[in-house]
């Protein structure tokens, strides 16, 4: 039982495994057919990374993963096999709560400020300064031709947490409805699974690194969810494709064995 990456034009691999599992980044379509010509499992998963993000965290247990990084999305499975989502659409129609998502609430807010709509809270220096542009169109309009990505804008997000952790008050407000947004995600996948009486919600990502996030997610988390207990990956999301082969091949994920993968550095 094996969870492996690869790539098209590599050799197939001829040992027949008992199972197999691929959480790929930006979903599962045109993929399986590529992978089932390279690996030979007795049962082969070719799907997204949510459910590999959540068993680092909840070892093929019923529980939800919460992805906060460049983008967000919700991802919950339950032990009846029901498995939900929600979020996770991309930057323009969806993620918030993400780093992009509050970035670009920050640029928003920039330009009013620029704009003379709202007070000045200091946003409009603190975007001209970390991009090194003079005027915000120096950013939006590189960003709409391209020149910018998307990752580049995610970034900015650190320096939004840092600020609003120093003070800065509408800052912490838009942090605080971003960490709103994703409970409440959270709930509508609940909604949608049978959950035993305790279960994990695991966060992955970057934005949970964050203080204020995290604070202000778990605090709505313990209100709303009182049987969620929120945990940190214990894993990478590659082991947690390992765990979720050995499950397809009824293979006991033990306390014991994972311990032995921590102890093999396999994290």
């Amino acid at each position: 039982s094996v969870a492996l990456g690869g790539s098209a034009g590599v050799d197939a691999i001829e040992t027949e495994f008992a199972g197999a599992y691929f959480g790929m980044t930006g979903g599962a379509d045109f993929k399986e057919e590529i992978i089932s010509g390279l690996i030979y499992a007795q049962k082969l998963t070719v799907d997204n990374d949510a459910p590999t993000a959540l068993a680092s965290g909840s070892f093929g247990a019923p529980g939800v993963v919460v992805i906060s990084g460049t983008g967000s999305a919700i991802y919950g499975e339950d032990a009846e096999g029901g498995k939900v989502r929600a979020g996770g659409l991309g930057y323009l129609f969806s993620d918030e709560g993400s780093g992009f998502w509050l970035a670009a609430q920050t640029i928003r807010l920039a330009i009013l400020e620029q704009d003379g709509v709202i007070p000045k809270n200091g946003l409009e220096p603190l975007v001209l300064e970390f991009f090194g542009v003079n005027q915000i169109r120096e950013l939006t309009t590189p960003f709409y031709n391209g020149l910018i990505s998307r990752d580049r804008i995610a970034s900015f997000a650190r320096k939004v947490q840092e600020t609003a952790e120093a003070g800065n008050e509408i800052l912490l407000q838009q942090i605080e409805f971003g960490a709103e947004c994703l409970v409440e995600n959270v709930c509508a996948v609940l909604t949608r699974l049978q959950m035993p009486e305790k279960f994990n919600v695991v966060t992955v990502g970057g934005m949970f690194d964050g203080s204020l996030l995290n604070s202000a997610f778990s605090q709505r988390v313990a209100k709303k969810i009182p049987a969620a207990h929120i945990v940190r990956p214990r894993f990478r999301p590659a082991v947690g494709a390992l765990l979720l082969a050995y499950r397809s091949a009824n293979i006991e994920v033990s306390e014991q064995l994972l311990l032995n993968l921590e102890e093999s550095q396999v994290k």
